[in-house]
């Protein structure tokens, strides 16, 4: 019997190539082997164990062998195929294509990528992509595709690619994508920058626990609801700043621990008053602006403020007066003064008392 030992099995990418085989015989010994290249039965005689082919045409091909004992019987045949490309494809270029930057950071959210493969003489070649990135991540092979020339009608997308399934370990940073060839090993890196994978977002905000005292819509007193979520079900704490469009400043809140789209970490923070915003043209519709400290992500909500609750005098009587001589002027007397507040609110107020004698009281 014989047995090819070594050589090509796949494709090569080359115009030669090496085999070896070994054979044995139960009643004898073998005395020597036939081999022949896509030659079946194999006619060249030889005493080796091993030859070299060159010059081989680019196609599919089979070795054979087969041995012949000292009584000159001969061997089942044995073989091996394999494949022989000249026109080994390479990478062009790759394109990120598709691109997500929702926080305008410069850094991706998901994206894609174009692979533009090309190959030498204008030939057809297949071949499969394999992707890794520096990040440890092994993407798997793409493919297997055909590419013709330097067409870029062939050129593959693949893809989206997410921060989520990245992960870096030092976000927000650039990754480096390699992308392989199956077919000739050809490689090409192209780097790709990727965002934080737990940059907290706002998903909502609600005005909530509102006063309004003379039901005209607008509030006197209210409270915000926030709603903060981190992407890829993570955990993150940020601070939140807010605004107004009045020109108030409410500094920073927090820092407070956010995880994935839970609303059981939602927020509220209040009270917020008319008297605090002081609008300089109520009832009007104030715009309060939150901003997470952490990522920059940020929000508005537009609040309707009413008036603010400023006292005045509606009217005032003299009470409890003493005129013992009933001529019409008061010995003592009490004032019983009536202070209104604008629709239905409350405030605190001092009231001053003067007379026209100069009294100050």
């Amino acid at each position: 019997m014989v047995e090819v030992t070594g050589g090509p099995t796949g494709t090569i990418f080359e115009s030669e190539a090496t085999f070896t085989w070994s054979g044995s015989d139960e009643d004898g010994s073998v005395s020597a082997y036939y081999i022949g290249l896509d030659e079946n039965p194999p006619t060249t005689k030889t005493t080796a164990t091993s030859h070299t082919y060159t010059d081989i045409e680019e196609g599919h091909h089979t070795f054979y062998v087969m041995a012949e004992d000292d009584q000159q019987e001969l061997s089942p045949v044995d073989s091996r195929a394999f494949q022989c490309i000249f026109a080994v494809p390479y990478i062009f270029d790759v394109y990120v294509y598709e691109t997500l930057d929702e926080d305008g950071d410069s850094y991706l959210e998901s994206w894609k990528f174009i692979i533009d493969v090309d190959v030498p003489n204008e030939g057809t070649a297949e071949t499969s992509i394999l992707l890794t990135d520096d990040e440890g991540n092994d993407w798997g092979s793409f493919g297997p595709f055909s590419f013709t020339g330097t067409e870029t009608s062939d050129n593959v997308t693949v893809g989206p690619f997410t921060k989520c399934a990245v992960l870096p370990d030092e976000p927000p940073e650039n990754v480096d994508f390699t992308f392989e060839l199956g077919n000739g090993g050809n490689t090409h890196t192209h780097t790709v920058p990727v965002d934080d994978p737990y940059q907290p977002q706002i998903s909502d905000i609600h005005i909530t626990s509102t006063t309004d005292a003379n039901s005209d819509g607008y509030y006197e007193e209210w409270y915000f609801e926030i709603d903060v979520d981190v992407d890829c079900s993570g955990t993150a704490s940020t601070s939140i700043k807010i605004t107004d469009s009045e020109g108030n400043d409410w500094g920073a809140f927090g820092p407070y621990t956010f995880s994935g789209n839970l609303t059981s970490d939602n927020l509220t923070i209040g009270p917020f008053t008319v008297e605090a915003v002081n609008p300089d043209n109520p009832p009007e519709d104030v715009e309060f602006s939150f901003e997470l400290l952490n990522g920059g992500d940020q929000s508005a909500v537009t609040v309707p403020v009413c008036y603010l609750p400023i006292p005045y005098f509606y009217d005032i009587y003299t009470i409890n007066y003493q005129d013992t001589d009933q001529d019409g002027y008061y010995e003592e007397w009490s004032f019983e003064i009536d202070v209104d507040v604008p629709y239905g609110g409350t405030t605190q107020t001092y009231i001053a008392i003067t007379d026209d004698e100069g009294n100050d009281w």
